[in-house]
């Protein structure tokens, strides 16, 4: 078959890129390539965006949830994470160059202004389905708190990047959670939302840890700059044990699983302190997420 040279454009007028395919799996390679895209724009944020809400989200729920419902679930999440990480990327680019340099944005898969464009159009798309799905409000807050942190520089103060993040949080498993329960909320989900709000506020400045080069490269006060990486693993490690002695007592767990979850809490405390190398960092900071995963399944207690 007859090899031909096409010149198709990224969304919405980003770089050319140049290719010699066959005509017929053209198609297949433009959806391949942008599918691409989009799963780099999210892959650092799996760990701790859609797997912590979406076992938050079907845990929480006063009722069981259908594979149907876990799908669109998953799909809500992905789509507004993916607004969230556009957003974020497209004003971030000098220093995922340092931190992140296979991202979209500078690995040269697009432009910056291309990812503008693109994330115009994301928020339309997520306000249209959240409509459609009765979560306008939910979208709408979101929106505007991805709105705030990255348009208006709000990431660049470390207490209100605390306090975004941690509301961003508490959206991601409303939405999830009134999903997959069908609309019906109860209280100890609400209970829980609130639990996930200060767990978020007190600890999420460990991914700071690991991002310390980047972030002065992008002048942003996260708290290791502002404090000093001495305190901001005291502060890290203190809130790591007090939402583990916390969160089980609020939902009443045995004595056994109190234990297991201060000494997992203080596991991952105290090597966070310890170790301080941008490895280990890395490292600590997957391992403080397994311990988010796992601190959303005291929930269960109380299901």
């Amino acid at each position: 078959m007859r090899f031909v040279d096409f010149n198709h454009e990224l969304f919405f007028g980003g770089p050319v890129k140049t290719l010699s395919v066959r005509p017929l799996r053209l198609p297949f390679d433009f959806l391949r390539y942008h599918l691409w895209t989009c799963f780099l724009f999210v892959v650092d944020d799996i760990k701790t965006i859609i797997v912590p809400c979406t076992v938050f989200s079907l845990v929480t729920s006063p009722i069981s949830c259908t594979l149907p419902r876990v799908a669109l679930v998953l799909s809500w999440i992905f789509l507004h994470l993916l607004l969230c990480d556009v957003s974020n990327q497209s004003t971030s680019s000098i220093e995922d160059q340092a931190n992140k340099p296979y991202r979209p944005i500078p690995s040269g898969r697009l432009t910056d202004e291309t990812a503008k464009r693109l994330l115009v159009v994301l928020y339309g798309v997520c306000l249209l389905v959240s409509y459609f799905l009765n979560l306008l409000e939910c979208s709408v807050v979101l929106c505007l708190l991805c709105f705030g942190y990255n348009t208006l520089d709000m990431s660049r103060h470390w207490l209100a990047k605390s306090l975004f993040n941690a509301a961003a949080y508490v959206c991601f498993e409303y939405g999830g959670t009134f999903l997959a329960a069908n609309g019906r909320m109860d209280d100890i989900a609400r209970t829980a939302l609130w639990i996930t709000f200060s767990v978020i506020a007190f600890t999420i400045h460990s991914q700071d840890l690991k991002d310390i080069e980047g972030d002065r490269l992008s002048n942003r006060l996260t708290l290791p700059i502002r404090f000093g990486e001495e305190v901001s693993r005291v502060a890290f490690l203190l809130g790591l044990l007090g939402c583990s002695l916390a969160v089980p007592h609020v939902w009443q767990l045995c004595v056994a699983l109190r234990l297991f979850y201060v000494a997992f809490g203080a596991y991952i405390g105290v090597r966070t302190y310890f170790e301080r190398t941008v490895a280990q960092d890395k490292r600590n900071f997957k391992t403080y997420n397994v311990w988010l995963v796992a601190i959303r399944l005291t929930v269960l207690a109380a299901r």
